[in-house]
């Protein structure tokens, strides 16, 4: 036995020299084959690779199907919000939007817009919404933007009425009082009532209003309903306010440029007031800027904002938000144009208004018990001009802002009724008192008892004082900043 085990271990100790496992291995049973001493060990198999991931395509999600009533805008679509993808950003998502042929579309950022062609516009359109990565990889989905026709009740434009004592309240003439998506406004049924003294008569589509009293002073509220011939109706309450006799102190204060500060009692009201000045030489000191914002006076205590035109020469979005920010009570008015431009802050943004109006349009209110009226003053080039009527202190006051004499003219404001409103004081462009051309429509356009120039610089150019004051020599000219005037 021992000489048997030798030549065993002798083998097992080569084995072992030459680098093979030493690991014991017990004998092969003798029906089992065995590889032969020079045959090649079998090599071990190459390891699978893993499999590589594929780009996810985007998920389009919780879009779905809109509808709205016609007059109405379908609410905006932020599709970044719209989609899921877990490979890229929603921000790397390219959309596509097709399938619309009467239905708007705009795209701003990310912000999808739709909108029908018009307000009385009715049916239903198939869009195509489609998302895609930047590999490539997509999703879509088609959905339904529908406007139904609906019988829309009329919608009344009849406006807060100021006046003056003994001016008689003006006609109303009801096919201009209302607008009906749905029918034309002489089938429109009226009703208008007070619970006050007021006298009311409708006479062959024209409503006349009036107190027996001719002393009478005070608001009272007039009810106004309009039924369509489908029975929607809506009503309204419009006040109806006589100012007293009392004139309280009033004085108007130079600023520049355009702009004034209007001072009734314990009313205060500034127009175009607050701008940077270009043109160069236009800019306001800044002494006179900073008092305004920070209400020192003559300018504390702010009621209203004006601002006739979205130029920087008149309005400045800077110096507004300032100013609204400081003076806590202030209601700023001016066009749409102007009030976009100023940030929304939840402090003050109930007291911007904006305006929208269209040639021959009108728009009024009462704001801190100071009638306003807006006009569409043509300014040339576009940009909408507001002309302003302020009714404070038992005084009217009329700022054109920018002007443009070659497209208005007299009838324009007689329209208005402007030489019926009993202007106290006129802000008009200084080239109106030089040019003989435009003397009729100041003298006959306006009417008003007294005229403030303006429209100039600080520095140069300066206008011919000696020529205004030659044509008007009762204009009220001003020459230096925080120059004041009291009216008689």
């Amino acid at each position: 036995m021992k000489g048997k085990l030798i030549p065993i271990i002798l083998i097992m100790m080569f084995f072992t020299a030459c680098g093979q496992t030493s690991e014991i291995v017990s004998p092969t049973p003798a029906h089992m084959s065995t590889a032969s001493p020079t045959q090649a060990p079998t090599q071990t198999a190459e390891p699978t690779p893993l499999p590589t991931l594929e780009n996810a395509a985007p998920e389009i999600i919780e879009l779905s199907d809109q509808t709205i009533s016609d007059g109405d805008n379908f609410g905006q679509i932020k599709l970044s919000n719209h989609v899921m993808d877990s490979d890229h950003d929603a921000s790397r998502i390219r959309w596509n939007v097709s399938g619309n042929e009467e239905l708007r579309m705009r795209l701003v950022g990310s912000i999808l817009l739709v909108s029908p062609p018009s307000m009385d516009w009715a049916g239903s359109e198939s869009l195509h919404f489609e998302a895609c990565d930047p590999e490539g990889a997509c999703d879509a989905v088609n959905l339904n933007f529908t406007v139904v026709a609906e019988n829309d009740a009329p919608i009344i434009t009849v406006s807060d009425q100021v006046f003056l004592p003994n001016e008689l309240f003006p006609a109303i003439t009801l096919s201009e009082a209302a607008t009906d998506e749905d029918h034309p406004a002489e089938e429109l049924s009226w009703n208008i009532s007070s619970d006050s003294d007021f006298e009311i008569e409708v006479s062959a589509g024209v409503a006349q209003i009036s107190h027996p009293d001719p002393d009478w002073r005070g608001s009272e509220i007039v009810d106004f309903e309009a039924c369509d011939p489908e029975a929607a109706c809506s009503s309204k309450g419009v006040k109806f306010w006589v100012m007293d006799d009392t004139n309280v102190e009033s004085s108007v204060t130079y600023v520049g440029n355009a702009g004034f500060l209007i001072s009734a009692g314990d009313k205060k009201i500034i127009i175009d007031a607050l701008f940077n000045g270009i043109p160069p030489g236009y800019a306001p000191p800044e002494e006179v800027t900073n008092a305004i914002l920070n209400g020192e006076p003559p300018f504390d205590g702010l009621d209203i904002i004006l601002a006739t035109h979205n130029h920087e020469d008149h309005f400045s979005n800077g110096l507004v938000r300032q100013a609204l920010e400081n003076h806590p009570e202030a209601v700023f008015v001016s066009s749409y144009e102007a009030v976009a431009t100023i940030p929304s802050a939840e402090d003050y943004h109930d007291r911007i208004v904006p305006i929208n109006i269209d040639r021959g349009g009108r728009w009024a209110e009462i704001v801190h018990d100071i009638g306003l009226e807006a006009l569409h003053i043509s300014h040339g080039g576009g940009v909408l001009n507001l002309g302003f009527i302020i009714t404070v202190g038992g005084q009217r006051y009329f700022h054109t802002g920018d002007i443009s004499t070659n497209d208005v003219n007299i009838n324009y404001f007689q329209n208005y009724g402007l030489p019926e409103k009993n202007i106290a004081v006129a802000f008009l462009p200084h080239f109106m008192l030089i040019e003989e051309d435009d003397h009729p429509l100041v003298l006959e356009g306006f009417a008003a008892k007294y005229l403030i120039p303006m429209h100039f610089a600080y520095t140069t150019p300066r206008p011919n004082y000696g020529l205004m004051e030659t044509y008007f020599p009762d204009a009220v000219v001003f020459r230096e900043e925080l120059e004041s005037w009291t009216l008689p």
